[in-house]
């Protein structure tokens, strides 16, 4: 079983991740304690990944807030440069996926060799305990 042991914290950063793209991330989660193998987990209640071109115009915006928006409870996207305020489903993003989008989209990583390590490393770990929604199974 879990237990709520009331530790909630938000962050919220800015990623200038090359001069091509840049990453604008919040996220909400929740520390609880478990009964498993390890004495705690980190449950995510909410995030809004938004990933932005040179010029600070949206690419795409990862939306995950389901406390405030009760008519809206999925992961979804907003593709805002058609200024289409739409609710795409997406299922569950990890921020990993956004960085990896931003490599897509022209940035490099320091060390790819290390990135990668730490990529695949974070979706197995990840993977290991999620209640809902990996964003690759298998990997």
């Amino acid at each position: 079983g879990i237990r709520d042991i009331g530790v909630t914290g938000v962050q919220t950063c800015a990623l200038p991740i090359s001069e091509k793209v840049r990453i604008t991330c919040a996220m909400q989660y929740e520390i609880v304690m478990t009964d498993g193998a390890k004495p705690w987990k980190v449950h995510t209640t909410n995030y809004i990944y938004r990933l932005l071109d040179r010029n600070e115009n949206p690419i795409v915006d990862y939306h995950w807030h389901p406390a405030s928006t009760p008519d809206v409870p999925f992961p979804h996207l907003h593709a805002r440069q058609y200024g289409c305020k739409r609710h795409y489903v997406t299922g569950r993003v990890l921020i990993e996926d956004v960085l990896v989008l931003g490599i897509e989209c022209g940035a490099a990583p320091n060390n790819p060799g290390k990135w990668n390590r730490i990529l695949n490393g974070n979706r197995k770990n990840f993977a290991l305990g999620a209640t809902w929604g990996t964003s690759h199974p298998g990997k």
